[in-house]
């Protein structure tokens, strides 16, 4: 009986280490799980700021795009009026030196 006993109590150690070793390999599991969320969250933070940025820029070209179209009749009225200044310019007579 003593050996029997002692064969019994030898395999509870073995499984009772076995069991640690175990929840030990569980916990490092759950801190990396953590670890790895923690760092998802992170990158969707910077995915939805990136976001919001381009969203803003997206909205900067727009408002750009529709400023240079209302833009450009004042410009071409200002490029018709300095050219005809220019012409108008170069066909006065200029008084002779004498």
């Amino acid at each position: 009986m003593s050996s029997q006993a002692q064969s019994l109590n030898g395999s509870a150690e073995k499984i009772s280490q076995s069991m640690s070793y175990v929840t030990h390999i569980i916990q490092d599991s759950m801190k990396s799980h953590e670890t790895v969320n923690h760092t998802v969250q992170q990158q969707l933070e910077k995915t939805r700021l990136v976001n919001e940025e381009a969203d803003l820029l997206n909205q900067m070209s727009d408002k750009l795009g529709q400023l240079v179209h209302d833009l450009e009749p004042v410009a071409a009225n200002l490029s018709a009026d300095y050219t005809q200044d220019s012409f108008s310019s170069s066909n006065r007579t200029v008084p002779a030196i004498s």
